[in-house]
């Protein structure tokens, strides 16, 4: 009996371990190989965002994640690791490195008053990482505003499909946001964009002479936000360098 007793003793203690590295395994499938660029130096490693937002049974897109604290553990490190605990990783936020780099994005620590097309004036100025969509002449940047009070399915859809497009001018200019850019003011180095712009080529409401009305020139705030945008910002940068 007691022979019985240590066999299946040893038979649960090896469908545990073997439970655990199963587990260990499925665990450490969550981090994405990378980099995070601390102190001017590249550091590779592996990064763990959570990618995702649940509510209810249901999980949706979650990008705004990704603009605040990041778990990394370094790649000599996550080798030896059979199972990630918190001990193993460390968090850095927008203060305390540069920038990192997640699925072949580019995540830029940037100071940002949070301005957003509902709310342009925004708020007191923080750093965020900023996914960098465009690096050039006039850089552009994605900023997701964080529905953390909101439990309504379709708002956080919405935001997360749905980036405040920000450019900014040379290395060390301001963020601003895109849909509110004045063209023939802050792209006025470019006389080609400046044209496009008068002809009405950036327009989604406008006369023959590329003049909109009020509520034209509202709409096409909303049009700089998506497409039109972008190809103002590579047009600048195509045209112009």
């Amino acid at each position: 009996m007691k022979f019985q007793h240590l066999i299946i003793g040893f038979l649960f203690l090896f469908i545990g371990l073997n439970a655990s590295a199963q587990f260990g395994m499925k665990n450490k499938k969550k981090w994405v190989a990378s980099h995070i660029d601390k102190q001017g130096e590249k550091v590779e490693g592996y990064i763990y965002v959570a990618k995702t937002a649940t509510i209810g049974s249901k999980s949706y897109d979650a990008p705004w994640n990704f603009q605040g604290t990041i778990s990394f553990i370094e790649k000599s490190a996550f080798a030896k690791l059979e199972k990630v605990t918190k001990k193993d990783y460390t968090k850095y936020g927008p203060k305390d490195i540069e920038g990192y780099e997640y699925d072949g994005k580019q995540y830029v620590s940037m100071e940002y008053k949070g301005a957003t097309k509902e709310n342009p004036i925004g708020i007191k100025a923080k750093k965020y990482f900023l996914l960098k969509e465009i690096d050039d002449k006039m850089s552009l940047y994605y900023f997701y505003e964080n529905p953390k009070s909101s439990t309504r399915p379709e708002e956080v859809a919405e935001r997360g499909d749905d980036p405040n497009l920000l450019y900014q001018m040379g290395k060390d200019g301001k963020l601003k946001l895109l849909p509110f850019i004045k063209v023939e003011k802050e792209l006025a180095d470019c006389p080609e964009v400046i044209a496009k712009h008068k002809k009405g080529e950036y327009n989604l409401i406008g006369n023959k002479k590329g003049k909109s009305s009020k509520l034209g020139r509202m709409i096409n705030q909303v049009a700089a936000s998506g497409s039109v945008g972008v190809k103002i910002v590579n047009d600048y940068n195509s045209l112009c360098k």
